[in-house]
């Protein structure tokens, strides 16, 4: 089975692309997905709000999951007429910079994540009123990368998967740009050598 190797949206959250990796060759391709919101009644009895209905479109194939996003990005600014294409050298530079152990994080464990946090925040706990979303994790300890879009920090949390809450922890670090946080894991060996 072909595997999900990253998902990024659009700015509305009503498009989304999925980098995939093909098990048989090892090249990438994409898939887009626009958002599609059920009438009321079948809201109801559905119980969920809509689905992801994929849009087919001709995928291409490249050997490099950093061309893939570029690709992939410029098609999702084409489908969505949403303002993406700002974003391409972003990501890929994002997806570049980031080594083993840390993997930047598929939709399906995002959620999980948040919601750990928030299980582990007290009232009074400094990240307790922010908005943050997981972005990437260590695989080598329980640190989580997150993000504030609103002011572009971005935050190492250490989990304690533990629901003691107190003021202390989770033990955080603030870093103000992406690549802050790439020079931090440099400066403390966080990255595997090649």
């Amino acid at each position: 089975m072909d595997e999900v190797f990253q998902v990024m949206y659009s700015p509305s959250k009503l498009y989304k692309v999925e980098i995939i990796k093909r098990n048989r060759d090892g090249l990438f391709t994409f898939l887009i997905h626009k958002w599609i919101e059920h009438d009321p009644d079948i809201k109801e009895y559905m119980s969920e709000e809509g689905f992801w209905g994929p849009l087919f479109t001709q995928k291409s194939l490249s050997d490099t999951a950093e061309r893939a996003i570029q690709i992939a990005l410029e098609d999702l600014q084409n489908k969505s007429s949403e303002n993406i294409i700002l974003t391409v050298e972003k990501e890929v530079s994002m997806h570049s910079k980031l080594r083993e152990p840390w993997h930047i994080l598929e939709d399906q464990f995002k959620g999980m994540l948040e919601k750990e946090l928030e299980s582990e925040l007290s009232a009074i706990h400094r990240l307790y009123h922010k908005d943050l979303t997981a972005f990437a994790r260590s695989y080598a300890s329980d640190d989580v990368l997150f993000h504030e879009i609103s002011t572009g920090q971005y935050y190492l949390v250490h989990l304690t998967w533990d629901q003691n809450k107190n003021e202390r922890f989770p033990s955080f670090s603030v870093f103000f740009s992406f690549d802050d946080f790439i020079q931090y894991c440099e400066d403390t060996f966080q990255f595997n050598e090649d």
